[in-house]
């Protein structure tokens, strides 16, 4: 086995055995679990005040399910953005803060490809995550909605094509936030912008009535995930220096 492999499995087992970063991301997972079984159980048990409050964002008419799906994955996607910030922070900060890096640096492997080991490890574990929270969710809303739910073929984009992208994305971001902050509270508190970013946008769509039900939504996300990781990776390839990150 390749040095480069191990290293890629070392780093997955000290994810998914951090007790802390774990424990934030069970907690966000109920977080969403239960958002989800609030907006099918709601929708479910009084359509018409809900379609009353709904419809005003929608220029079409939507059912039930097409309600409680696209607000799912609407607040799903944003709670799924704090998987890679936490598990990246501790995963690539900490090597700076603790001397990791410096003896990594004896290694025989190409030092580009020690970030990218930790980039594709974050999205790995965050990404499993994810597909698991989605499933549950789905099954909320089998079990709510009965017979009555299908599992859309938009929900089966956002799933296999919007997570892994958007989640990809931000474990770039997580990776460059963390190597170029001095150590893992500097790095937190810069990571912290986006997540109120996304949400500023989100609740002025809403207080804006913009369509959320669209299906040509999840475009922005796909495209914002699809540049920024091109963006990040081209940065990455021309100016990355392991020796100046380390002293900076």
């Amino acid at each position: 086995m390749s040095v480069l492999k191990k290293f890629m499995l070392h780093d997955i087992k000290d994810l998914l055995r951090e007790k802390k970063s774990m424990a934030v991301i069970v907690f966000i997972n109920i977080i969403i679990l239960a958002i989800s079984f609030a907006f099918c159980l709601a929708i479910n048990k009084d359509e018409n005040s809900v379609y009353a409050l709904f419809q005003n964002f929608s220029e079409t008419e939507v059912d039930k399910i097409s309600i409680s799906s696209r607000l799912i994955m609407l607040y799903s996607l944003l709670l799924y953005t704090a998987f890679p910030l936490i598990l990246g922070i501790s995963a690539v900060s900490y090597l700076k803060e603790f001397g990791e890096l410096e003896l990594i640096m004896l290694f025989p492997v190409d030092r580009k490809k020690i970030f990218a080991e930790k980039t594709f490890c974050i999205f790995l574990v965050s990404t499993a995550l994810a597909f698991l929270n989605f499933l549950l969710c789905a099954l909320i809303q089998k079990l709510i909605f009965g017979e009555a739910f299908v599992l859309s073929m938009e929900m089966i984009f956002f799933a296999l094509v919007i997570i892994p992208l958007w989640l990809f994305f931000i474990s770039c971001l997580t990776v460059f936030i963390s190597s170029v902050s001095k150590d893992s509270k500097d790095a937190n508190q810069k990571s912290l912008i986006l997540p109120f970013c996304l949400l500023v946008i989100i609740q002025g769509a809403l207080i804006l009535k913009v369509n959320v039900f669209s299906k040509y939504l999840l475009i922005l996300p796909l495209s914002v995930a699809i540049i920024g990781s091109l963006s990040l990776i081209l940065v990455w390839r021309k100016k990355f220096d392991v020796e100046k990150i380390l002293y900076k």
